[in-house]
């Protein structure tokens, strides 16, 4: 895994500035408010990371949801579609990562599903 980042943070280069935050998301969109564009990714590793670090996950994505600006881009993955984990732990961080994406997409301008690298709007 090291090395694939070090391939990406190498692709990327410094066309744009980057702020890795595994946690306080919020924290970093305070910063970015005067930005055009602010890509958010991935909720999906982002609420791992709060079930990880043992972090209260509703209080976190309130002050993410808070924390907005509306020229972000947010990514995140669907897993919610195919077999039901018999995991708790499992089950609960779906049923969790399900209800953020509703929540982001509840108040997104525009909403895509991609497919095989073919968005198709949903919002």
């Amino acid at each position: 895994m090291s090395s694939r980042i070090a391939k990406h943070k190498e692709e990327r280069g410094n066309l744009f500035v980057t702020y890795e935050e595994p946690l306080d998301i919020h924290e970093i969109l305070k910063k970015t408010g005067d930005y055009d564009v602010v890509v958010v990714e991935c909720m999906t590793t982002w609420l791992g990371n709060l079930f990880h670090y043992g972090r209260n996950t509703e209080e976190m994505v309130e002050k993410f949801i808070g924390s907005i600006n509306g020229n972000e881009i947010i990514v995140s993955n669907e897993i919610g579609m195919g077999v039901i984990p018999e995991n708790p732990i499992t089950r609960t961080f779906v049923e969790a990562l399900g209800r953020l994406n509703a929540r982001i997409a509840q108040i997104a301008d525009e909403v895509y599903f991609v497919v095989s690298g073919i968005g198709v709007k949903i919002k």
